[in-house]
């Protein structure tokens, strides 16, 4: 487990701010939405007060001696160069996310980008992040982010503390996916989000965390907001032509795309932040 602490400079702070949980792109499969991806990172490019926290499996790394491979699931412009298909995946992923690779915070390992590690012999997370310039944690980080503006308004600033993971949690239904998260969640302390990635599923549920505060012999229960994601994908689970492992097991249907949260500086209180999810 790594911690990463990542101060974000703005010019306001009492404006609403996005963090993307943007992972599961199996980029160089068949059934990859490389459309919806490329609009998503145009988005993000286009809005300046937006961060990214790349949530792992990059591309789908899927190659011929794994036993999942079907060559009709392999994407055609790699299809040529399926000896050395982990390096063409990353370099074509690389290529879509460089334009915003100032506003990547961070890149975690998927099951599938490990897998290439441990038996292929190369580090594709490693790869991607030292072309983009961008920190290498591990499979579950904690974060802290600092927000913060400065000059002419003074310094004001405000923390957002969470849990980005890729742990490899696996349920079929809704319930069960949440549940996992949630127990991940529960290992921390008063973390105002967790992201949980690799089951491709697209939720995002807000809560409340109560805490005990107030001066001495006066003491007063407190709300904060807390927030669960379920970081959706790019993968399509059932596409035309050959079927892929997700059709073949009988996987759930994804909704394609990325959550993200949003938070700001309520404008009547320092000390107070407000969230949302989308």
């Amino acid at each position: 487990m790594e911690c990463l602490d990542y101060t974000w400079d703005t010019d306001n702070v009492n404006e609403w701010h996005s963090l993307w949980f943007v992972g599961d792109q199996h980029y160089g499969a068949t059934d990859c939405a490389v459309g919806r991806m490329k609009d998503n990172v145009a988005e993000i490019l286009a809005t300046p007060r937006s961060r990214v926290i790349l949530m792992g499996d990059c591309c789908d790394f899927v190659n011929y001696t794994d036993k999942r491979f079907d060559v009709q699931q392999v994407a055609l412009n790699l299809v040529p160069r399926l000896d050395d298909l982990p390096r063409r995946a990353s370099d074509e992923f690389i290529k879509i996310y460089e334009p915003i690779k100032s506003q990547i915070i961070c890149l975690i390992p998927g099951n599938h980008d490990e897998t290439i590690r441990l038996r292929y012999h190369f580090d594709v997370c490693g790869y991607i992040a030292a072309i983009l310039d961008v920190p290498l944690m591990t499979t579950i980080t904690q974060l802290r982010l600092r927000v913060r503006t400065g000059p002419p308004r003074g310094v004001r600033s405000f923390k957002v503390k969470g849990v980005a993971s890729h742990a490899y949690k696996g349920s079929q239904t809704v319930g069960g996916k949440v549940t996992a998260a949630s127990k991940i969640f529960d290992f921390f302390g008063p973390h105002d989000f967790i992201a949980q990635a690799h089951m491709h599923e697209y939720l995002v549920h807000e809560g409340v965390g109560l805490d005990v505060a107030g001066v001495w012999d006066n003491p007063k229960t407190v709300e904060r907001q807390r927030m669960l994601f379920l970081t959706g994908g790019y993968l399509k689970t059932y596409g035309r032509g050959a079927a892929g492992y997700g059709e073949k097991r009988g996987y759930r249907p994804c909704k394609l795309g990325s959550p993200r949260l949003e938070m700001r500086m309520h404008r009547a209180g320092r000390d107070k932040i407000e969230l949302r999810g989308f």
